[in-house]
């Protein structure tokens, strides 16, 4: 979220979020509760918003959808620093390669999310049951 060019399209989960990435500044979070529409505007149509210089946020016809996409987003994320702390040149995706993952990405989030949400709750109510406190 502080990087000047934001996820740059390098690695296959970032071209998950190819044109289905929006931006939002959080010089608009000075506004509290009226800058919602602001933040709403920003996401847009877009499942996944990047705010910048404070975080990510995702959304999801599920908790399971939404949780997916954050994790989707994570692993661009880290994938882009981790590629960055190389110190070469990022290489970056073509166009067509990209709007293949997002289309993809786009068609398969509930399904993924679906499957994997009852998968983490279960470990969830295996390692922490007082989760639900």
């Amino acid at each position: 979220s502080m990087q000047e060019e934001g996820l740059l399209m390098a690695s296959q989960h970032s071209a998950f979020f190819y044109d289905n990435l929006g931006y939002h500044d959080i010089e608009h979070m000075e506004a509290g509760v009226e800058g919602r529409d602001i933040l709403a505007s920003d996401l847009g149509r877009h499942r996944a918003l990047i705010m910048r210089n404070h975080g990510l946020l995702t959304t999801g016809r599920t908790v399971g959808e939404a949780f997916y996409v954050m994790h989707t987003l994570e692993r661009a994320c880290a994938a882009q620093i981790a590629a960055q702390a190389g110190g070469a040149k990022v290489r970056r995706m073509s166009d067509t390669t990209c709007a293949w993952f997002s289309e993809f990405f786009r068609n398969a989030t509930l399904k993924h999310g679906t499957m994997a949400w009852p998968s983490l709750l279960s470990t969830l109510e295996q390692t922490d049951p007082d989760y639900k406190n």
